[in-house]
């Protein structure tokens, strides 16, 4: 079962501190277009994680820590409502986080995050935590849980696929479409157009593989990047639900992995 951390009583944490998994959310507030508001990442992570919280075995242990809002978003800077933090004093925050877990006696933490700029300093967190603290502690961002089978094919009904994914970088449709699933009300009735531009080269995210230091207004325009009028609230359920089953299986594998925080080689 999943269930929060802030909800319990010191005594309750205590007796299940060393056998639980614990997760924390890693989201942002940052501008995500005129249709988006700008807890969007926030909202996403509640969204994946109540969903996940129905398929967790109730044989298993997992707490579901309050979600750390603050994230890492120079690239979304200048824009309305986006509130940002060096990524070397938000590695740091991380890390006090971990530790005060390490301190009550957790041995098993996720990093979840869904807000893109947190995936590089989450992992670098995760490899200082194990040297700091011992913990197992695991980075990963929903969109490492791949696509639903019905993305991955070239589709005729429609539907975007998850090769355009990864040119819908921020604010587009994979994420309207999650806000749309998960509250409609919070998400414009009329989405705008595409915006898009393309990298200084083509080896260049989001057209090619290679990671670079970009802003938000080098690969699109008024907030968000990609195709938000193509969102559709059943894709973004399907989306939901995929990760969901995905996420609750490596709750499970980690729940039952062995670990003693004693590997020093």
């Amino acid at each position: 079962m999943m269930e929060r951390w802030a909800d319990l009583t010191g005594d309750d944490i205590a007796a299940r501190a060393g056998d639980a998994v614990v997760l924390l959310p890693l989201a942002a507030i940052e501008a995500h277009g005129p249709h988006l508001p700008v807890g969007t990442d926030a909202r996403i992570a509640d969204g994946l994680l109540d969903a996940t919280a129905a398929l967790v075995d109730a044989s298993i242990d997992v707490l579901r820590l309050p979600i750390l809002w603050l994230g890492v978003s120079p690239e979304h800077a200048g824009h309305g409502g986006t509130l940002s933090q060096p990524a070397s004093s938000w590695i740091e925050t991380v890390l006090t986080v971990l530790g005060g877990l390490a301190a009550q006696g957790v041995r098993k933490v996720v990093l979840f995050a869904t807000h893109g700029g947190n995936i590089a300093p989450s992992r670098t967190a995760a490899m200082e935590a194990r040297h700091r603290t011992g913990m197992l502690v695991v980075a990963v961002h929903w969109q490492e849980f791949g696509w639903p089978v019905a993305l991955e094919q070239a589709s005729s009904s429609g539907l975007p696929s998850s090769r355009d994914a990864r040119r819908d970088v921020h604010g587009g449709w994979v994420e309207t479409s999650i806000m749309q699933a998960i509250d409609a009300t919070a998400v414009a009735k009329t989405p705008p157009g595409p915006a898009h531009r393309s990298p200084p080269a083509k080896a260049l995210f989001p057209e090619g593989p290679l990671h670079w230091g970009w802003h938000a207004r080098d690969l699109g325009g008024g907030g968000y990047i990609g195709a938000p009028d193509q969102a559709d609230p059943d894709t973004g359920r399907m989306i939901i639900d995929h990760v969901a089953e995905r996420f609750a299986a490596l709750l499970a594998e980690l729940a039952h992995a062995q670990w003693d925080g004693a590997q020093t080689s």
